[in-house]
């Protein structure tokens, strides 16, 4: 298409319409944000990189511009439905007739324009209930404001306090409790649950994957190796704790002694990693492709003068998804070099044969590393979900075990709920993720430090 007409006919002059510039168009969208006060709107830049270079006066026709040609913004939809709410009451009517009671979960975390259309609703006649916590408002960057939410009040209104903690153990409920300090005294729920709190010090030269392993091992050693996340505040803290453990090189360490067993044994654990997430179909599947049969039925190496109808490999796979099971399921911290020797003895029995690890330097590689490492670092690239998540991605969420990654030990020493700044908000919701193991990477303590802790912690904490 052509570009647009001049300035002066209130339109822009600066774009193409076309698919090389349609992501440009949206990210300079996306970097207008209407801002709501005092029951109107305005337009303001959030200024990213990257983001608008429009004059301040050209944002309406801008936005004007992209509703025209079909691209809209979630901020967009909430000032339209706000607009057509207040000029046209009817259809709030016709709302409340449809939606009769309303509930609103994690209304902590609304913005302005949201509570306003929740008003606009209930006035109409729908029944509204909402439940949040002031303590977990930590998306302030969207627009939400925890005073809002502590002020919200509708007429009639009739509060309710939840305290009862069904998730955490009663270590990790005090723990809570004191990172909050309010009005609101959780109690827990599962107090026969075995739980723990570490705390890990690191220094500005400690490699991120020592932290990795030190969790992971905690985890073993306390027999539990269910699900668990590790969370921090920022994606590039988050990003850089990925690539210390998955470029960690041990996978191509692995490669670099045996290709054939490395590329067999990928595939194996991949599959238990599917298997692990709920993926049964692909976790076989993954298995199966590990067992290549050649023209003439023979299974390609590692294996070794072995045989096998192509048509019965998904039932072998299965067999050794059912193996994987047995062995790793309570005791995934087995060194390589055992796994894979007991592998070869299971597979002895379907007649298939694989030579064990016996000669150096690929046994020294095998005894030194742990299959649970060999697991967690395997990639899952059909699988969104990733065990490495910023703190607001794992709202709402719960795992056995979570490590904690801290840039600053502030929020540890001296938390502040109540803060303009979020932080120690967020901070309290990453630790309320865990269930069973809350391992906090913290900065080194000095003894005041550690004094502090014990006045605010009390003695259910323990260093690593």
């Amino acid at each position: 298409m052509n570009k647009g007409k001049s300035n002066k006919q209130g339109t822009l002059n600066y774009l193409n319409w076309s698919k090389d510039t349609s992501n440009k168009i949206r990210n300079k969208l996306s970097s207008l944000q209407w801002k709501f006060e005092n029951g109107d709107f305005s337009l303001i830049s959030r200024n990213y990189s990257g983001g608008a270079s429009i004059r301040t006066e050209d944002f309406i026709k801008y936005k004007k511009y992209c509703w025209k040609r079909g691209i809209i913004h979630h901020d967009d939809v909430l000032y339209l439905s706000y607009k057509l709410l207040k000029e046209y009451p009817r259809i709030a009517t016709a709302l409340s007739s449809v939606f009769t009671y309303i509930v609103l979960d994690e209304f902590q975390d609304t913005n302005d324009v949201q509570t306003e259309i929740i008003k606009i609703i209930f006035e109409a006649g729908s029944i509204v209930g909402t439940v949040g916590d002031s303590a977990q408002s930590i998306f302030k960057f969207q627009g939400a404001k925890r005073q809002a939410f502590i002020d919200f009040n509708l007429s009639g209104q009739h509060n309710y306090m939840i305290r009862d903690n069904r998730r955490c153990g009663n270590k990790i409920v005090n723990f809570l409790n004191a990172i909050r300090n309010d009005t609101i005294e959780q109690e827990c729920i599962k107090k026969e649950l075995d739980n723990y709190i570490y705390i890990y010090q690191y220094t500005d030269e400690s490699p991120i994957n020592l932290i990795i392993e030190s969790f992971n091992l905690k985890r073993n050693e306390l027999n539990l190796n269910d699900d668990f996340s590790i969370i921090a505040y920022k994606n590039e803290h988050v990003n850089l704790m990925k690539t210390s453990i998955e470029t960690n090189d041990i996978w191509e360490s692995f490669k670099e002694l045996d290709a054939d067993r490395c590329t067999f044994l990928m595939k194996i654990l991949k599959g238990f990693r599917y298997y692990l997430e709920g993926f049964f179909d692909l976790a076989v599947n993954e298995i199966a492709s590990a067992l290549i049969v050649r023209k003439n039925g023979k299974l390609i190496p590692p294996f070794k003068d072995s045989y096998y109808e192509k048509s019965h490999v998904k039932g072998l796979a299965l067999n050794i998804l059912e193996f994987l099971s047995t062995q790793l399921q309570n005791d995934s911290n087995i060194s390589l070099r055992d796994f894979y020797n007991k592998l070869c003895d299971y597979l002895k029995f379907k007649k298939l044969h694989l030579s064990k690890i016996v000669r150096s330097p690929l046994k020294d590689f095998a005894v030194e590393t742990k299959v649970d490492l060999l697991i967690n670092t395997v990639k899952l690239s059909e699988i969104k979900k990733d065990v490495y998540r910023t703190i607001h991605s794992v709202k709402g969420a719960e795992f056995q075990s979570v490590l904690l990654y801290l840039e600053d030990k502030n929020d540890l020493v001296s938390p502040d709920i109540d803060s303009a700044n979020e932080s120690t908000r967020i901070f309290y919701v990453g630790c309320s993720r865990a269930k069973q193991l809350l391992y906090i990477a913290t900065p080194i303590l000095d003894d005041q430090d550690k004094q502090k802790l014990i006045e605010i912690y009390g003695d259910f904490i323990e260093f690593a």
